[in-house]
């Protein structure tokens, strides 16, 4: 799963870049003196030059053999945060960003119940083959392991990850609750604010 992630996030890198190439040649849209570009653009240096400088080149390049978190992912996430960061953002595309972010946060929370309720819907015999390399499909392996320990792991591989998110969008939920003006709008966000402190306790 981990090793599928990773190359989904290069993939999206490598159009990232693509498109940064496009609108700078066609349209001029990143300024070289903005800061975010500059400190994006200097972060991005600055891995290239650890991953030069590696004592241990095979982990900078592939990762670890567990997350495969390598300096390629990160730099994909720089590519990614940058595409992002030169957007048109208007208050209607806003808006859907919003209710998509709500809407995903609240699939992770009732994937999050079903895991601690013994059954998870993302981790198990019968996602195996999606979720992991086609190699392992006929090694006997049991991918049911947050059955025995009720962990919620929603999506993100470990629940630190799940604690990260977590407390990074709660504060996005709770700022919404309080700007939100249509009653039954609100109601559903308190639920899912409740849905996610479930989650991270």
């Amino acid at each position: 799963y981990s090793l599928i992630k990773s190359n989904v996030i290069l993939f999206l890198g490598v159009a990232s870049l693509i498109i940064l190439f496009i609108r700078q040649y066609l349209y001029k849209t990143y300024s070289f003196k903005d800061p975010i570009v500059i400190s994006s653009l200097l972060f991005l240096i600055l891995i290239l030059l650890s991953q030069f400088f590696s004592s241990i080149p095979n982990i900078s390049n592939s990762g670890m053999i567990d997350r495969f978190e390598s300096s390629w992912v990160w730099i994909s996430y720089i590519l990614i945060f940058l595409c992002v960061y030169g957007e048109n953002w208007s208050d209607k595309a806003l808006l859907k960003m919003k209710y998509a972010f709500l809407a995903s946060t609240a699939i992770l929370g009732i994937i999050g119940v079903f895991q601690y309720l013994g059954f998870d819907p993302v981790f198990n015999n019968l996602t195996k083959p999606f979720i992991t390399s086609f190699k392992m499909n006929g090694i006997d392996f049991n991918a049911d392991y947050s059955i025995n320990y009720k962990v919620i792991v929603q999506t993100l591989y470990h629940y630190n990850y799940v604690g990260f998110y977590l407390s990074l969008s709660i504060p996005f939920i709770l700022t919404f609750i309080l700007h939100e003006k249509n009653r039954v709008i609100q109601l559903s966000m308190v639920l899912l604010l409740a849905l996610s402190v479930f989650n991270l306790l």
